[in-house]
């Protein structure tokens, strides 16, 4: 698969789309899975009214942007986004609460947690997905993205810039 072509403004924009909307619906599924088998029950873990949690999505972006269309290899990714994620969780975590005014998420179930913020597991967990992100989902998306008709294209660029300009004028 071809990892990255030139692309025109209008198909930058669909692919990075393609893969916000992507990673966004993964990290949706990973914790709505997670969450559920260990409660038991359905558990929807996300903020929007769409199965898509944006803090995975923008991290895909920030991959995208780190690794554009250099090849490292899978040990650097895994070893340089486990510490990413973990620095960015625990930071996001301490800037939720103060926003919120409570935990949006907790590991103190989790061994080897540090404050219920962070967890080793869950650093591991999230370089792995970078990994599989990086090596995996991104070609995969970028070589479908590169089937798409030119029309397909131009609508994706449309919906993005639709999506972005509600979220902008709406505050949120």
């Amino acid at each position: 698969m071809e990892q990255e072509r030139k692309l025109s403004p209008i198909g930058a924009v669909s692919a990075a789309f393609a893969e916000f909307m992507t990673a966004g619906f993964i990290g949706w599924s990973y914790e709505t899975l997670i969450t559920s088998v260990y409660l038991g029950h359905f558990e929807d873990r996300g903020v929007l009214p769409v199965p898509l949690l944006p803090i995975y999505a923008f991290f895909a972006l920030f991959l995208s942007l780190l690794y554009g269309k250099r090849k490292p290899s899978w040990i650097r990714v895994f070893a340089v986004c486990t510490v990413m994620t973990t620095v960015f969780e625990y930071i996001a975590a301490l800037v939720t609460e103060k926003i919120f005014g409570y935990m949006l998420w907790d590991y103190f179930a989790w061994p080897l947690n540090f404050q219920g913020r962070i967890s080793l597991f869950s650093s591991l967990i999230f370089g792995a997905f970078s990994v599989l992100y990086v090596k995996g989902v991104r070609p995969l998306i970028l070589y479908l993205h590169g089937k798409f008709p030119k029309g397909a294209v131009i609508a994706t660029f449309f919906l993005a810039l639709v999506m972005t300009l509600r979220v902008i004028l709406s505050g949120g």
